[in-house]
């Protein structure tokens, strides 16, 4: 087993060092295609495409010379802004490796160039740069602090300056550059963002759910009992028909022969007249269980206490008793 453990380590240890290199050689290989493929575009005067791919180059494998190369495409192409700052980048690589004569060669390209382009400087107040996370960028890209207010090269065309800090609005200015013109960018004043407003919490529709659900409940009931009813109705009197039609009556119990049909009658009005008054309530407590539904979503809410749908408890239930009928309804929302 150690023997093992050891094996998988050494196998660990050699993709590891192994890794890097095989990756940057992959790197330099296509960083030398892309470079060959900008210097034949370059000889064609397809500007744009040249400077796309040595700047692919100088991703993959940086080196002064791509560099170089990738500051003279952008003069061509007539971003000399951009050109200017390659060619500062190179000299500045030059003087660290101690090669002077590319550092002399890089400078003088800047110098012939920094007289010809526009120069864009951001002024930010003290109170603004103080601002903690204050956060400066130009056409998207973070500027150095350590050149706020000093006079930027810009390429012709629009800019646009955004500052942002923490619990500020953000500020935006747009210039246009062109030529060798000097631009101003003077950042005002951030203003507070305005603090949050608590949203009262949305109704909840629990309540609404319920009495909807009961209503429903109680127009079905009321609906039944009253077939019911009128069934039991039918039937008295279709029992009063054959009393009647017969001679007899129901007056102390009937005659002996009518005594089975008075009972029947007697029965039959007794059920219908219980069916209606159960119907009633149906209709009675559904109708006040959907206008309750109705009232409970189109009253206003109130902000200073919203709705939860865990404090909401409702109840109906239909009344009778006394001579009375009727829908009760309590709880809390």
């Amino acid at each position: 087993m150690r023997r093992l453990a050891g094996l998988a380590a050494l196998v660990a240890l050699a993709l590891v060092g192994w890794g890097s290199p095989a990756l940057a050689a992959v790197d330099a290989e296509e960083a030398q295609k892309a470079f060959v493929e900008g210097m034949t575009l370059m000889g064609k005067k397809r500007y744009a495409e040249a400077c796309e791919r040595f700047a692919r180059s100088q991703e993959l494998d940086p080196g002064m010379g791509t560099q170089y190369r990738l500051a003279e495409c952008y003069e061509k192409l007539g971003r000399l802004a951009s050109a200017y700052e390659q060619f500062i980048a190179v000299a500045e690589a030059a003087k660290a490796s101690g090669k002077a004569d590319r550092e002399a060669v890089a400078r003088k390209r800047a110098a012939a160039l920094e007289t010809r382009v526009a120069k864009l400087t951001i002024s930010i107040p003290p109170a603004v740069a103080s601002l903690r996370g204050l956060e400066v960028r130009r056409d998207g890209a973070l500027v150095d602090p350590k050149v706020w207010g000093a006079p930027i090269p810009v390429d012709s065309g629009d800019h646009i300056v955004t500052v942002k800090a923490p619990g500020k609005k953000p500020w935006e200015g747009k210039v246009w550059a062109e030529g060798t013109s000097k631009l101003l960018v003077s950042v005002a004043a951030l203003e507070d963002l305005a603090p949050p407003v608590d949203k009262p919490a949305p109704r909840s529709l629990t309540p609404a759910i319920v009495l909807g659900a009961a209503g429903g409940v109680g127009l079905i009931l009321g609906a039944t009992f009253l077939g019911l009813r009128a069934g039991k109705a039918s039937a008295a009197g279709d029992l009063h028909d054959k009393i009647l039609a017969n001679g007899g009556n129901c007056v102390g119990g009937g005659a002996g022969e009518f005594v089975a049909d008075c009972s029947a009658l007697s029965l039959a009005t007794s059920s219908g007249d219980t069916f209606g008054t159960v119907s009633l309530v149906g209709f009675i407590a559904g109708g006040a269980a959907l206008a309750g539904g109705a009232t409970y979503l189109l009253w206003p809410s109130s902000a200073s206490a919203p709705a939860r749908a865990s404090e909401a408890q409702w109840r109906v239930a239909p009344v009778m008793g006394g001579g009375q009928a009727g829908v009760a309804a309590w709880g809390t929302f």
